[in-house]
């Protein structure tokens, strides 16, 4: 099964130190992470209190009621961002924040928070925010990834989302998966046979002529085209490739299956 990613983001913002500024208790209805970058303050949920510092992060989670507030003596300055989407909460399960509502010290993040654009007159500001949302999100799982995340459970995703990315490419193939993956490749044939029940060089293949079929089904009728498109130099190859999988070649798979409709 395949990592879902869509994520929608909706908002971004600075606040600076104001210590008589208290939010809650309420319910927000949004995901959103809250980065401290000076001084520090208080969070409150499920009926625990959280101490939060300079370079730390934490997150409200949609329907969860939380109180949060500086504190008196060294009030807080912090940014954050709020986001949904259907993929939001299977990210954030990839995360140390599914298990504990802080993230520990980290200068680095800040950096990422610094670069989403505040100012919305920017015609691209939206697309531009939720690719460094996505930056974001993925520094929380490579940095504090869930502690009950199985490690095969994030290579296979991983793995799925580099042949995704990667098929229409001449040199793809199994070796630069399992470099891009960061395991050998005798563990990347394991996972995906246990997930998969094919191997990886077999998932490969079945990506481009799963992609191969699209095309055919919008119309595309050129079999040099098609093959190239997806990862084929040549088109002979592809058409044994082809023919191997579904008993027909290309051309007559076109004749029979899609222009008698």
């Amino acid at each position: 099964m395949e990592l879902n990613t869509t994520l929608d983001f909706y908002e971004t913002g600075p606040y600076k130190a104001d210590e008589s500024y208290r939010w809650g208790p309420g319910i927000q209805g949004l995901y959103v992470i809250h980065y401290i970058k000076k001084g520090s303050g208080f969070f409150e949920t499920d009926q625990k209190l959280y101490k939060i510092s300079a370079g730390e992060s934490f997150i409200i989670y949609p329907e969860q009621t939380v109180k949060y507030y500086p504190d008196p003596s060294d009030p807080w300055e912090y940014c954050w961002v709020n986001f949904t989407g259907t993929g939001a909460r299977d990210i954030i399960a990839m995360t140390a924040f599914s298990e504990y509502p802080v993230c520990p010290k980290n200068a680095g993040l800040l950096e990422i928070f610094d670069k989403f654009l505040k100012d919305k007159k920017y015609r691209y500001a939206q697309i531009f925010n939720l690719g460094m949302l996505q930056i974001l999100l993925s520094e929380y799982i490579r940095l504090y990834p869930a502690s009950r995340l199985e490690p095969t459970l994030g290579h296979i995703n991983y793995a799925h989302q580099c042949v995704n990315s990667g098929y229409h490419r001449q040199n793809f193939g199994v070796g630069e998966l399992a470099r891009a993956v960061g395991v050998e490749r005798t563990y990347l044939y394991r996972i995906f046979m246990e997930n998969d029940g094919v191997s990886p060089k077999q998932y490969i293949i079945d990506t481009r002529m799963k992609n191969a079929l699209q095309m055919m089904e919008r119309g595309i009728t050129s079999i040099q085209l098609i093959s190239y498109s997806v990862g084929y130099d040549d088109p002979l190859y592809f058409s044994n490739a082809f023919k191997k999988k579904f008993g027909l070649s290309p051309k007559n798979y076109i004749k029979t299956k899609l222009q008698k409709r």
